[in-house]
């Protein structure tokens, strides 16, 4: 897999995160700056999900040391949002196996892009 695709995918990840969730962390709704996933990283099955229960979301400084810090402190968060189905169909989606080669990981890419540009169009204008 190429490290520049995955680089980008992740930078528009984040991106489409900050329309989507408007700049606010998942858990306390403070300003967010960090990207947070409940399933780790290294699943690829799940690694850029930006649905509202998908495994990535925006989380405050704060939250963020708290999820890492409490065993499923983010799990619990996810899971009061939504339901424990959720999460389980979250997990069983973290376990399925991904092949993604180069050609896959540029047709997601292209999808986030086109996800992203329209998100920037439905924005509403920064206020004054």
């Amino acid at each position: 897999m190429s490290k520049p695709l995955i680089q980008k995918l992740d930078k528009i990840t984040t991106k489409i995160l900050f329309l989507k969730e408007r700049g606010l962390c998942f858990h306390c709704a403070a300003l967010a700056c960090d990207t947070a996933h409940i399933i780790s990283r290294r699943h690829k099955s799940v690694r850029w999900e930006t649905e509202a229960d998908g495994n990535v979301h925006l989380l405050c400084r704060k939250c963020h040391v708290e999820a890492h810090s409490l065993p499923h402190a983010y799990e619990n968060w996810y899971a009061a949002r939504y339901d424990g189905e959720a999460l389980q169909a979250l997990r069983r989606r973290s376990q399925r196996i991904s092949m993604m080669l180069d050609c896959d990981l540029g047709e997601l890419l292209e999808k986030k892009r086109v996800e992203y540009a329209r998100l920037k169009d439905e924005a509403p204008p920064p206020t004054a």
